[in-house]
């Protein structure tokens, strides 16, 4: 999308880094997902809860969505090191409420050119706190970063954006998605 295109990033690709490396910290810097789509075309996606584009029921689910509450982080330490001009600084994002404990996560990328908003887009992808793995019938129209509307064994119907869809093919059309809500 044009926003995700016009956001700046430094040229600073790690030598020894894998071609899958550096599109995951392309990625992270442009405070993005990338994927290839059906058509084999490298698409960048923001990965926010947005309006459902599909409902996942009992109707469409092999079994009850599996949910695991993850552990809140509130603290991100990002350290942008530029092995080529020899700079390294650390940016910090934090949600502490007075009296909690830090949950820190620290992330290393040296192409976040916005530290300070990189950093604060990890704290906001970290405090997703339900990770819902999903056997379902599969939905192709659906891509990675839509968000879906979840019922689970509780009948809480929550929303969740779709970070994997793995199909499969056996006979019958089936997948396992996960999401974050």
């Amino acid at each position: 999308s044009a926003t995700i295109g016009a956001r700046v990033i430094n040229k600073c690709i790690p030598s020894d880094a894998t071609h899958r490396e550096a599109f995951r910290l392309i990625a992270q810097a442009a405070m993005c997902t990338c994927f290839f789509n059906r058509e084999d075309t490298l698409v960048f996606v923001e990965l926010a809860i947005g309006t459902p584009v599909d409902t996942l029921n009992n109707g469409n689910m092999q079994k009850p969505a599996r949910i695991l509450a993850v552990d809140s982080v509130n603290t991100v330490y990002l350290t942008v090191k530029d092995e080529y001009a020899g700079t390294k600084t650390t940016y910090t994002a934090a949600d502490v409420e007075s009296g909690d404990t830090a949950l820190v996560w620290s992330v290393d990328n040296p192409l976040a050119c916005d530290g300070n908003s990189v950093a604060a887009w990890l704290l906001a992808m970290a405090q997703y706190q339900l990770d819902y793995t999903l056997l379902e019938r599969g939905n192709p129209a659906r891509e990675i970063g839509d968000t879906a509307t979840v019922y689970d064994a509780y009948n809480e119907n929550r929303d969740a954006v779709i970070i994997r869809e793995q199909y499969i093919y056996d006979g019958t059309l089936s997948a396992e998605s996960k999401g974050w809500g």
